[in-house]
């Protein structure tokens, strides 16, 4: 790998000036954004298909994307070009070809025989409007209807047109009085005999059309509408479901109906519309019928009725329902179908029924489909975490699954990929509107649930509380001790940690009272000042393996009638504390003796910046914790400075609404215009005192108020100019303004006993614009982590190194990187050093960051930034050099994407394409997760199961229509009619020895030729038109009149 040295100048004192060499091995080859994996359920679901011999689902959305299911851990998603919203899918089964027709009366031909399927070509209907299409089973032929009520036929393999067409008035003959009928919006061949067909058309009006003779042999209406029809498998009968909710049964010889049946009316009771139905033989038994719709329309979202004449059962959901389908042991539709499993589309999941067994037991569904059954409102993502947690997690879920729903998936199509030589557990966290929060293994293509608890099990609401009171908005998991945090709307902050097995234990609170001008804490006994929205549950409770909500931090306001909220949370396993950072400050938490060990308003960072101020716990007594810490010291001279505080306090009612509204950055107003502005290293100096005259006027003028966005443990120099490494806290507030507080933690048996002492150290760094992060970096340029509980003294540490065993740095190792990034600037200094910034880079001209951090990638630290422009920008540490700047082209306007959008270790990230689904990418060049090969396959070749055998009678009577009869209604022989256009929207679908390419190449040869022959027989298919309109006319005018009137 090519390496770059870059020479920077490091300015650690007017004095005292020296060259740093710094050796980088990250270049920009080594990184390229890509796309890799979405997950989930596809956003606004339109339409389900399933392929009965080779097991595989697929899923259209209205905007326009395509999921393909098969056994789990095969799992594909494609998208139409350009975006068109899908409305039926169809497939030619047991051929690895798919057929989606879109809204925009395009009919698409896909091949899922290669890794990734794609369009081999397209059909586009130009005169008329597709509306419905039908293909039976194993027939070369699509039935195509349209808004004009007319049906085409075309070739299922080459979309080639046939010359057949059956025009609406030839299909409705004398039933309407020669009236348009309307577009159809139903086909259905007759499964005894393929030369029936039915054709539905919207006025309500069914005709059955002889394909081979072309005429219409009946037709059939009825009080109210026809919305959906079923044939039986022997062809005997037809059921049809009603826009009044009745199903009517009737024989393709009458007229009339031979019977009716309204399955869940009661008298004139008003009833949802019928909109699918399936009539299906049972080889023990009366065939049953499934439907959807036919119940009140009281409260209706969705029902799938399963009848007979024996039972009916009724299945409910509590989401949209958008389409089912059925799972037969037997594929060919003329035999006994035998249905074992009912697939149920709804427009947040997709569900699995055995309608096999009594009750119709619900499967589990082993895909991460089911993302969104409450909306998204925060995720994670974590890379590398350890075996021992997945395998925990793993084998908790399984106890669970297994004392519940059936585990096997019906679905067995495919085969596994390959997952490559990379080798990382991967957990995506997701937070969620009502309180759940799951976690879900994403270390391979296969995504599926691993893990779930509810907050709202923990949790009472208040009379006054909001529906959403509960919304996940912060997640926090500390890979080291598997502490799992997370924060609700509602202000409260629950302590998860993880458990192997069952426990009692006794959930505990900590009330923290807050008020925009002091903080205050009281034991957990007292009583709160104000009622909150929320309450945790402060009791003994017995909690199931894996995360357990044991500790609440719950805020209180006492001065207002809104509550903070929180922006950002750090824990860190060793010393056992926990840092909130809140709109209106910060708060420190000693989880391990279950209590709040200081509390600072946000307006009162600048007071860290006297190294003379000691912070203390001391009691709760609130008035003798503030004169313990230092930071209003009664003796000393009031200043400007001090006088601003206490005038905050006084009116901090009526300010503390002004600092919530600054500090919370509106992304919705991203995209006004900006102004740029120019760098400033005095902006990014050291301020060792109280705010100059400048910012004393800014004060007066009340613009400083700030609030805290981001907070970090680390263990490393905090004192100025002072070698010693110790554990401390980084605060970055909305102002610009970074300091640093000194914890030291006792050691030992004293740790559950003694208090933990906090100093400041004397410093405060102010930048230009609200802070992102704030990250400590070693002398190795490594990412420090939280805190360490021993640390090689910097005696130890050789002054001298050989080059050839030096990693990456030759310099001191007595020496930490800061790395600050706010909305414009990222900024690097030396600690302790502190005096300059070692290097800085701006954002780039007219745009600001809205989301950083900083992660290792090949063991070396970076940072990466999104901009709300939407670019991604990805910089060296501790040089800064540029490694990545790509338009995502991600609408970062909308709140879901920013706030779900981070990138982890080694270049995995992760936002929300949609409300549904999780659209993970790549910022790394080579990611094996990008190989093909890990996709699996989705066709396998499988042999068409045999045909029960009919006797000579059977097939004597039956008068079933052969492939070669079809060939010559439809075939070459019939010529062409050009109502559509074929284009091939790709020429490199890499299926060189496939019909396809066959077909493909064939097609473009001879497409010149055709095309003038199509053109001239259109003109002759409309003149005949003409025609038979004309002579229709003509009769219909003399057949009136009398033999004498023609004289």
């Amino acid at each position: 790998m090519k390496k770059k040295k870059l020479k920077m100048k490091l300015s650690v004192a007017s004095s005292d000036r020296k060259l740093v060499d710094v050796q980088e091995s990250l270049v920009q080859d080594d990184f390229s954004l890509r796309k890799t994996i979405r997950s989930g359920m596809p956003a606004n679901p339109t339409a389900l298909a399933i392929d009965p011999v080779q097991k595989i689902v697929a899923i259209g959305s209205r905007t326009g994307a395509i999921r393909l299911l098969g056994r789990p851990g095969v799992e594909i998603h494609v998208e139409h070009e350009p975006e068109a919203e899908v409305q039926q899918l169809l497939f030619l089964v047991n051929e690895g070809v798919m057929i989606s027709m879109t809204d925009s009366s395009v009919l698409h031909l896909w091949t899922l025989r290669q890794k990734i399927p794609a369009v081999a070509q397209n059909l586009n209907f130009t005169r008329e409007h597709v509306t419905c299409c039908h293909l039976p089973f194993k027939s070369e032929w699509l039935y195509i209807g349209t808004d004009a009520g007319n049906v085409y036929m075309a070739n299922a393999h080459t979309f080639a047109m046939s010359m057949y067409s059956i025009h609406w008035n030839r299909a409705i003959g004398t039933a309407q009085k020669g009236k348009r009928p309307g577009p159809v919006v139903l086909l259905a061949e007759q499964p005894s005999n393929q030369n029936k067909l039915i054709i539905g058309f919207h006025s309500g009006l069914l005709a059955l059309w002889d394909v081979h003779l072309k005429k219409a042999e009946m037709h059939f209406q009825y009080k109210s509408k026809f919305y959906c029809l079923s044939w039986l498998s022997d062809g005997s009968k037809f059921v049809c479901g009603h826009s009044s909710g009745e199903l009517t049964f009737w024989s393709p010889k009458s007229e009339k109906p031979e019977s009716t049946a309204i399955p869940h009316g009661k008298g004139d009771q008003n009833l949802v519309s019928i909109s699918k139905i399936e009539y299906l033989s049972r080889a023990k038994g009366d065939p049953i019928i499934i439907f959807s719709g036919g119940v009140p329309k009281e409260d209706y979202q969705g029902a799938v009725t399963v009848f007979s004449n024996k039972s009916i059962r009724t299945l409910t959901f509590d989401s949209v329902l958008v389409d089912f389908a059925v799972l037969c042991e037997q594929p060919f539709p003329d035999e006994t179908r035998d249905p074992h499993t009912l697939v149920v589309l709804l427009e947040n999941r997709i569900s699995f029924y055995d309608i096999a067994s009594p009750g119709c037991p619900l499967r589990d569904c082993p895909y991460g489909l089911d993302i969104s059954l409450a909306p998204v409102t925060s995720t994670a993502y974590y890379t590398s975490v350890g075996e021992d947690l997945m395998t925990e997690l793993t084998s908790a879920t399984t106890r669970k699954r297994a004392k519940g729903r059936l585990v096997t998936s019906p679905l067995s199509g495919g085969t596994l990929g390959n997952p490559g030589p990379r080798v990382s557990n991967d957990i995506i966290i997701t937070g969620h509107v009502d309180g759940s929060v799951r976690l879900w293994n994403s270390s391979s293509v296969n995504f599926h649930p691993l893990h779930e608890f509810d907050l709202s099990d923990v949790f009472v609401r208040g009379s006054d509380a909001a529906p959403d009171c509960l919304a996940v908005q912060q997640i926090y998991l500390c890979t080291l001790s598997y502490m799992l945090c997370v924060t609700t709307s509602s202000s409260n902050l629950v302590c998860c940690p993880f458990s192997r097995n069952n426990l009692t234990v006794e959930r505990k609170v900590i009330d923290i009272v807050v008020s925009s001008g002091s903080f205050e804490t009281k034991s957990p006994t007292a009583s709160p000042p104000t009622v909150a929205a929320c309450c945790f549950k402060n009791e003994t409770a017995v909690l199931s393996a894996g995360f357990q909500p044991t500790l609440c931090c719950q805020l209180q306001s006492d001065s207002s009638s809104h509550l903070p909220q929180i922006s950002s949370i750090a824990y860190t396993s060793n010393l056992g504390l926990l840092a909130i950072g809140m709109t209106w400050g910060v708060s420190l938490i000693d989880v391990k003796q279950e209590k709040c060990l200081w509390t600072l308003p946000a307006f009162e960072i600048y007071k860290l910046a006297n190294p003379s101020a000691a912070v203390s716990p001391g009691p709760n007594s609130p008035s003798h914790q503030r004169k313990d810490s230092g930071l209003d010291d009664p003796d000393s001279k009031p200043s400007k400075w001090q006088m601003f505080l206490a005038r905050r306090r006084a009116t901090g009612s009526n300010q503390s609404q002004s600092v919530r509204k600054k500090s919370l950055r509106n992304v919705v107003a991203l995209k006004k215009s900006l102004l740029p502005r120019n760098s400033d290293d005095n902006l990014g100096a050291v301020m060792e005192s109280p705010p100059t005259t400048a910012e004393q006027n800014s004060i007066d003028g009340e613009e400083c108020m700030d609030a805290v966005e981001t907070v970090r443990f680390a263990t490393t120099y905090g004192q100025k100019e002072i070698p010693s490494i110790n554990d401390s806290l980084w605060i970055g507030t909305s102002g610009g303004n970074v300091a640093c507080v000194v914890i030291q933690v006792p050691s030992g048996a004293d740790r559950s006993k003694d208090s933990v002492m906090l100093l400041p150290t004397g410093s405060l760094f102010s930048l230009k614009d609200p802070v992102l992060f704030v990250t400590i970096l070693d002398h190795l340029g490594s990412i420090l982590p939280p805190s360490k509980q021993s640390l090689l003294p910097a005696k130890a540490v050789p002054t001298s190194a050989d080059p050839t065993t030096s990693s990456k740095f030759r310099q001191p190792p007595t020496q930490h990187f800061a790395v600050f990034c706010t909305e414009r600037q990222i900024k690097v200094y030396i600690l302790p050093a502190k005096s300059h910034s070692y290097t800085k880079i701006d954002a780039p001209k007219d745009c600001f960051f809205v989301k950083a951090s900083v992660i290792s990638i090949k063991e070396e630290s970076c940072a990466y930034c999104l901009a709300h422009t939407g670019q991604i920008l990805i910089y060296s540490l501790p040089s800064l050099k540029i490694l990545l700047n790509v338009d995502s082209k991600l609408p970062v306007d909308r709140i879901g994407i920013w706030r779900t959008f981070c990138i982890a270790n080694e270049g995995q990230g992760m936002y929300m394409g949609s409300r549904s689904e999780i659209q993970r990418i790549s910022v790394v060049e080579n990611d094996d997760l990008n190989v093909p090969d890990s996709f699996g396959d989705l066709f396998v070749f499988i042999p068409l199961p045999e045909r029960p055998s009919k006797g000579f009678f059977a097939r004597l009577f039956t008068g079933q229509t052969t492939e070669a009869n079809r060939a010559e209604l439809f075939g070459s022989k019939a010529g062409s009619l050009s109502v559509a256009e074929k284009k091939f929207p790709r020429a490199d679908l890499s299926l060189a020895d496939s019909p396809f390419s066959k077909a493909h190449r064939a097609l473009i040869e001879r497409g010149d030729k055709v095309s003038e022959l199509a053109d001239k027989t259109e003109k002759m298919a409309m003149n005949a038109s003409n025609f038979a309109s004309a002579a229709s006319q003509l009769r219909r005018k003399y057949e009136s009149k009398k033999w004498y009137e023609f004289w």
